[in-house]
């Protein structure tokens, strides 16, 4: 048994051309941990619905994958790792032919050239979803560039959040690849990865059913094949961190109602101030007319000047001419005089009037320029009020969008009790026999070295320095 293992490891995988197959340890072993001389892919899952695919491309299989075709995702995907690589992202998508029709050939194919397709996603049920394509087995982790654009493969992608695709599952395959190349490939080991899905209740466009949870497992084997290292991360939406986001948010709709609030007093202020210049525009006004009727006395008082100066002339004609009248014309002058005195008296009441005229115009400037510096003074704080809220606003999207990056968390765990919970988890949604039981690496690959209690994941790793350049690597002898 243990040669026979180790015969179908050495199998170059390009002979592996078979798309849907049978069974994995015949088709495509090289994917699979091999535990104790046993190729072992994860185990649990029974009946027509779900298809084993040794994903092809360019007559060259590159990893593994277990479909569901009733709810058009994958369970897992299978692949080896054997180092960083700098591979580029495929702009093609493709489909598995075979799912469709089984006389279809080996590789992996573009959508316009299979027709009818129902057993698995489209391009187009992802289109406007509001969903990422999110892989299974990721470019990240690619062999090869072939290897990498194979992964480009609608049977190897489920919906996925796109915040917690580029956020913490992104941070979570960085972190991997570098564990896996300190810890396993860098000392000699053989590194063997798992990554799956667990289907939730929704589906995206009626079609496609959108994950309630994502996993994934590794295993490094020394030449012995004894396992040395393993471990186990899940990631699933937090419902806690939701609850405290919608206190948040309520605290967050007070101190609008609050600012608002405020707003309104400052706009019943400058209500009050327009009020104000209106009453200091209309004793203005008052004041204008008040100014005008003094002038008019004015003129008033002047043409009675000139009349009395003209009567002057007159009594002196007269006094030269009737001196019998001079008598009578003195006391006409001391009444004139006297006219004249009061007239004087006027002239300089109104000069008075006038000078506080004045001082009340320049009391009114004062005021309008004050007014006009009031206006300016509430336009600024408008200004500054709109700058605030649009500041607000800012604010409140870059937290919307960190509330929903934390609504995400990931969990490391062992081997042995990631399958427990996957277990109880693919039982509610997708197996209801008692019985049943899910496992990573046909129940192998368990060490004592990994968390026995679930860890929160919160900091990303530091991506490993000098990657190797994207160029096939050959296989290792066992």
């Amino acid at each position: 048994m243990k040669l026979l293992s180790v015969v179908l490891l050495l199998l170059p995988l390009s002979l592996c051309l078979a798309e849907v197959v049978n069974d994995f340890t015949q088709s495509c072993p090289g994917f699979f941990a091999t535990p104790n001389d046993v190729v072992s892919p994860p185990t649990g899952f029974t009946g027509d619905r779900f298809k084993r695919i040794c994903q092809t491309l360019n007559d060259k299989a590159e990893f593994a994958t277990l479909y569901d075709t009733t709810y058009r995702i994958p369970v897992y995907s299978a692949y080896r790792f054997t180092g960083l690589k700098k591979c580029k992202r495929s702009k093609n998508w493709y489909i598995e032919p075979q799912l469709e029709n089984g006389t279809l050939g080996p590789n992996m194919d573009n959508e316009s050239a299979v027709g009818n397709i129902v057993n698995q996603a489209k391009n187009g049920d992802y289109k406007k979803s509001g969903y990422d394509r999110g892989h299974l087995a990721p470019v990240f982790h690619a062999t090869s560039q072939n290897c990498a654009n194979a992964t480009f493969t609608l049977t190897n992608i489920a919906p996925q959040i796109h915040l917690f695709n580029s956020g913490k599952w992104n941070m979570i395959e960085k972190e991997m690849a570098n564990v896996l190349n300190k810890d396993c490939i860098n000392v000699g080991l053989r590194a063997f990865v798992v990554t799956g899905v667990v289907p939730g209740n929704n589906k995206m466009n009626n079609s496609v059913q959108i994950p309630s949870h994502f996993w994934t497992a590794f295993c490094c084997l020394d030449n012995n094949n004894k396992t040395i290292r393993s471990s186990a991360y899940y990631g699933k939406k937090d419902d806690s961190v939701k609850e405290k986001d919608e206190s948040e948010k309520e605290k967050d709709e007070s101190e609008k109602e609050k600012d608002e609030s405020v707003k309104e007093k400052d706009e019943s202020e400058k209500e009050k101030d327009e009020s104000e210049k209106e009453k200091d525009d209309s004793e203005k006004e008052k004041d204008e007319s008040e100014k005008e009727k003094d002038e008019s006395e004015k003129e008033k008082d002047e043409s009675v000047n000139e009349k009395d100066e003209s009567e002057k002339e007159k009594d002196e004609s007269e006094k030269e001419k009737d001196d019998s009248e001079k008598e009578k014309d003195e006391s006409e002058k001391e009444k004139d005089d006297s006219e004249k005195e009061k007239d004087d008296s006027e002239k300089e009441k109104d000069e008075s009037e006038k000078e506080k005229d004045e001082s009340e115009k320049e009391k009114d400037e004062s005021v309008n320029e004050k007014d006009e510096s009031e206006k300016e003074k509430d336009d600024s704080e408008k200004d500054k009020d709109e700058s605030e809220k649009e500041k607000d606003d800012s604010e409140k999207e870059k937290d919307d969008s960190e509330k929903e990056k934390d609504e995400f968390v990931v969990y490391q765990w062992n081997v042995k009790n990631m399958e427990t919970e996957l277990t109880q988890l693919y039982k509610i949604h997708v197996n209801n026999i008692p019985d049943f039981r899910f496992t990573l690496f046909a129940g192998e690959c368990y060490t004592e070295t990994e968390p026995m209690e679930k860890q929160i994941v919160e900091k990303p790793a530091k991506d490993k320095k000098g990657t190797k350049a994207c160029k096939p690597k050959k296989r290792q002898k066992l």
